[in-house]
């Protein structure tokens, strides 16, 4: 950053707060996102679609917890089936993420989604940095 008096300093600070959490908002929604279309994808090839409840109840948020934002990627919960549009359970998800009970080996189809865009979400973010403080 170029050198600045203590007033254009100040006035930099002033500024960068809105900008920096409008920035942080649209980069955490984006990389919700990316994770859910990854996490779908994965669940499409391994474990393979059979229904696409499992792949349908897979999504990408971003909540406050604690005054603090978080992505949150998520498979399970309820799904709508298909043309008649009912609501059912896919209570299987967890089982088949981690390998649990009968299923033979995990398939970490939200895990992998997650470690993907967790890579890139580091450099996103120093460059919100530099915009909001116009560096």
């Amino acid at each position: 950053m170029a050198d600045l008096s203590f007033n254009q300093f100040i006035d930099v600070l002033n500024k960068t707060p809105n900008k920096l959490i409008k920035e942080l908002g649209q980069i955490m929604i984006k990389t919700a996102l990316k994770m859910e279309k990854s996490g779908k994808r994965n669940a499409t090839v391994d474990p393979k679609v059979r229904t696409g409840r499992l792949r349908s109840s897979i999504t990408g948020q971003v909540l406050m917890k604690l005054g603090e934002p978080r992505i949150v990627l998520r498979a399970g919960g309820s799904s709508i089936r298909g043309v008649s549009g009912g609501v059912s359970d896919v209570n299987y998800a967890r089982k088949i993420e981690e390998g649990l009970e009968n299923i033979r080996y995990p398939r970490y189809f939200l895990k992998k989604a997650f470690d993907k865009e967790r890579r890139t979400l580091e450099d996103d973010l120093q460059k919100a940095l530099l915009r909001a403080t116009n560096g």
